[in-house]
Formats: structure tokens, sequence, C-alpha cells
């Protein structure tokens, strides 16, 4: 079983309401895992594991759950709003080519995030590596300003000046169980620690104070809320499509599809990161359903080598609620 076999049954088995022996072994797994967290995180707590202060100042952008939250697209708008010269550090997580020690991306085979971000943002050094403290000491050496340390909540060897906590409003806490029960990397008193919470996916004033009355029982942090806009709406709207994705939440690809008129007559939905070996069929299939073009995800458009008869939805995070907030964040991070 590869892993993304792994990977759809590990999704089905947590989103299954019924109670099963699985569900009891998950359980107790979980129960293993919040410990070890715990553990760690005393650890670094009580500075009894080493952490390293970086020469530029560093600025976090992580969750407390396993992906989908929008924090790589956070971490770009935060480049672009600065606009300053940075280096971002990157792990290039399921990477077709693995290389030893950080380096500077150079291809989606490298990290598809990395990779992506690093066409948008000229004025980036977009470095993937492991150890970030090792990326950090690289980035050093670089002519930048600041680094930006995405997924970073949980690389605790390196030192942060600035913490911000990216959740997604359609599951702000994981399930409420920690892996591999629920989706929680982090237990959410964590939030405690952080300077900043950006809330993804809401669109309403209630669902943003909705999240944050619940966000209020762990932190006292600024909060940001933001969601996706379509940037070529007019190049996809009201067409027929054949939609894929490998992305960590791909309900949000498809209703931003919808959002637009679109009408998807075929669809395929791959693990996180994964790349689609069967496109050549899907596109045919697609097609004589009667689709007038394929759509996929930025990041899924650039493992194809610019594959004719498919779109990307060119998305961007726009700050909704808590612009104020947002405006400090920005201030602080260029003083």
């Amino acid at each position: 079983m590869n892993h993304e076999k792994i990977e759809k049954w590990f999704y089905s088995e947590i989103a299954d309401p019924e109670k099963t022996v699985v569900h009891f072994l998950l359980y107790c797994l979980s129960l293993c895992y919040r410990a070890a967290i715990f553990l760690r995180n005393t650890l670094f707590d009580l500075r009894l594991i080493p952490i390293y202060h970086s020469k530029k100042k560093v600025v976090s952008v992580g969750n407390i759950t396993c992906g989908g939250t929008g924090k790589t697209s956070f971490t770009e708008l935060l480049a672009k709003k600065v606009g300053r010269p940075v280096a971002i550090l990157e792990r290039g997580y399921r990477a077709k080519k693995k290389k030893r020690g950080p380096f500077l991306v150079s291809s989606p085979d490298e990290g598809d995030e990395a990779f992506l971000i690093a066409k948008k943002i000229d004025f980036a050094k977009v470095i993937v590596g492991k150890k970030r403290v090792r990326s950090a000491l690289m980035g050093e050496k670089m002519n930048v300003d600041y680094i930006l340390l995405d997924d970073g909540m949980q690389h605790r060897y390196l030192y942060r000046d600035l913490e911000i906590v990216v959740v997604h409003y359609q599951d702000l806490f994981g399930g409420d169980a920690f892996l591999p029960r629920g989706l929680l990397r982090e237990s959410p008193k964590r939030l405690k620690k952080a300077n900043y919470i950006v809330i993804n996916g809401v669109r309403t004033e209630n669902e943003f104070l909705d999240a944050t009355k619940q966000l209020q029982n762990y932190t006292k942090a600024p909060l940001i809320g933001v969601a996706y806009e379509v940037l070529n709406r007019e190049e996809l709207q009201n067409k027929k499509v054949g939609a894929f994705c490998g992305i960590g939440k791909p309900n949000e690809f498809y209703s931003l599809l919808h959002s637009i008129g679109c009408r998807i007559v075929e669809n395929e939905t791959l693990p996180d990161h994964s790349y689609f070996d069967g496109i050549d069929s899907f596109q045919r299939k697609a097609m004589r359903n009667g689709a007038e073009t394929i759509v996929c995800t930025e990041k899924d458009y650039v493992k194809l080598d610019g594959r004719k008869g498919v779109v990307p939805l060119s998305v961007e995070l726009v700050v909704r609620f808590g612009h104020s907030h947002f405006l400090t964040l920005i201030d602080q991070i260029k003083n």
C-alpha cells in the first residue's frame, strides 16, 4: 500500500462517524502522540533543547492541524505586502527529487509549493531543507532583510521573532483529536504563544465572529480573517470543466469553481502534493463529457510543465477582517 492509498484510507477513517476497533486503536495512538508533543514542547520551553537565534528577523507561519489551512498562501501574501528581499524556508514535502542539505529551489520536483512561491515572488530566495536552522544559516548569507519560516510552528530549533498561526474556519481544531485519530499536530492551548491568528475561509462577518468566539477560549492574540479570491474569473466563468487537485482541502477548490459559475462534469481528487499520473485519460474522459477545459490548482499546474488544455485556477488570499491588525503585522516585519 503506497502513501497515497494510506492517506485516502486515513481520511476516510477519521471522517467515519461510526465507532469501530480501528477508531479505538487510532485514539490510543493519538494519546501517545499527544504525550510526545507535550514532552517535546516542555523541553523546548525549559530551554533543555538548544534554540538557534538567527541574525535576521524570523517570522514563522504555521498551524496546529495537518495541511490545508493556507499557511503557504499567507506566507506568499506577507512577502508580497512587505515587498522586501526575503528568504523563505520550505521543507519540500513529498518532493520527487531529494537533495542533501539546504538549497535554492529550481524545479517543482524539489517541492511544488516551494517552486510555485519562487515563481510568483522574484525577490524571494526560496530555500528547501528539512533542517530549518541550516536553511536559516544559508539565508543569513544572502542579501535579504528577514526570514519567513513556512510551516514553522513545529520547528522549534529555530527561534522566531513573530509567531503567526493559520487556522481554517471549516475545522478550527482538527476534529478535536490528535493524530492519527484527528488532525491536531499541537494542542489548541499552544495558540496562546501566537502573536497573530489568521482565520482562513471566512467570507461573512458572522463566520468571523463565530470563529472569534471559539478561539477566544485559547488566545488573546489579534485575529485576521482571510479568504481566497479567484484572479482569472473571466477566463473560466460559467464554463463546463474537468477539475482535479491534490491539496489539503479539495472542497475549497471545488467551491471556488462553483462560485464563478463553473459546471464540473468530471473531477478527480488526489492526496496532497501528488503527481497526477492519470492526467491523459482524465483529460480525454472530461472532454467526452463536454468539458470545455481542464482546471487544476496552481500547485498542481507547476508539475504539468505547461500542459496544453489545462488552466490553473489563479487565486490569492484577501484580508476581509482585522485589516488594522494585518497592517500592524506588516509594520512589525518591516521595522
